[in-house]
């Protein structure tokens, strides 16, 4: 099978490798689609280190092309739970495998979507419905479970103002998420025009560039000081201190932005004096009984999340550096999320990243 190998900053190779192993308990998968998140994005610039040969990509979705002793169904379309737990731990043993104490992960210490086929045991794949779903749509199923993830973390409820920090393709979802628990008024901060301009098409109450306004006077303004706050920034500063300024006395920030920076610069006294809650969001599990992966595969064939508005590229597997840089370069080039096909014919998109039509 062909392979995108992740060597080095900004460094891919394509490479033949032989099919994923079944080991027991695991199926072979067929990849059909897989997402490239932000958090790829840290490992492919540097920022965060990665082993060299990697294969990653964590949103998968695809077909059973081997079932093994799974008792799965061969040709069963499915979603990839990218976290894999040991299974033995008390944080597994509360549904909370995002916790484990020897977590490994799909794209991460096991290859993952960015080939041909991958393999993942059998906790982590979810079937869908491929005539509600297509498989570009459910390779986000990732992104909208963090999403879901994140207000629960933040107990997010009706009726309360939310301030969402960063509007890539997970702020877009976090967007999403609040308005579906009957969170208002709910803000964007970001930095790119197209994807402000859709968060206002979906809802948001205000949405506007944090260099062209000042982020808390421009929220204390509309809002006052909001409930909670949703960092999805991360790289090398993320605007903690910002957000939780934004909070009323009581208010919870829930941080999921990735950073290579080994401090960040916080209002302490802020936090102590107000009583302000500081969650991380990592993955998703089960929360109160609840399996979220399962919750956002309900949202998304429900159509409870738009998912076609986000993707904005679709890129061959052999093109994959091309769908990083597009990434990077967003400010001239309007990207919110690219999609690889690695199914797809070898000369599809030869020579540019192939936008989605929309």
């Amino acid at each position: 099978m062909q392979a995108a190998v992740l060597d080095g900053p900004h460094r891919f190779r394509m490479e033949e490798r032989p099919l994923p192993p079944l080991r027991p308990g695991w199926a072979r998968i067929r990849v059909e689609a897989a997402g490239i998140c932000g958090s790829d994005i840290h490992f492919y610039t540097g920022e965060l280190p990665v082993e060299p040969g990697s294969v990653r990509g964590h949103e998968v979705a695809g077909t059973i092309a081997e079932p093994g002793d799974t008792g799965l169904a061969a040709g069963q379309a499915v979603v990839v739970h990218p976290l894999v737990g040991c299974g033995q731990c008390d944080a597994c043993r509360r549904g909370q495998r995002q916790l484990c104490v020897a977590l490994t992960a799909i794209g991460g210490q096991h290859p993952g979507g960015f080939a041909e086929y991958t393999a993942a045991p059998v906790p982590s794949l979810y079937p869908f419905d491929p005539g509600r779903l297509s498989f570009r749509h459910a390779a986000l199923a990732d992104c909208v479970a963090v999403a879901m993830h994140a207000v629960n973390v933040a107990g997010l409820g009706a009726g309360e103002s939310a301030v969402i920090l960063g509007d890539g393709a997970i702020g877009l979802l976090l967007l999403q998420a609040a308005l579906a628990r009957g969170a208002h008024p709910v803000i964007v901060v970001g930095k790119h025009e197209l994807n402000l301009q859709l968060a206002r098409q979906l809802g948001a109450s205000l949405a506007f560039a944090a260099n062209a306004q000042d982020p808390l006077a421009t929220v204390r303004g509309a809002a006052g000081a909001v409930d909670a706050v949703f960092e999805a920034v991360g790289g090398p500063a993320p605007p903690l201190g910002t957000g939780l300024r934004m909070l009323r006395k009581g208010g919870r920030l829930a941080t999921l932005g990735l950073t290579g920076a080994t401090g960040v610069p916080i209002p302490w006294f802020d936090v102590v004096l107000g009583e302000l809650a500081l969650a991380g969001v990592m993955g998703y599990g089960t929360f109160q009984g609840q399996d979220e992966m399962q919750q956002a595969l309900d949202w998304m064939q429900s159509g409870t999340v738009l998912l076609e508005p986000l993707i904005t590229h679709l890129v061959p597997l052999h093109q994959i550096g091309a769908g990083f840089e597009a990434i990077l370069n967003r400010g001239s080039n309007p990207c919110i999320k690219v999609v690889v096909l690695p199914q797809a014919a070898s000369g599809e998109g030869t020579g540019a990243v192939r936008p989605a039509g929309r």
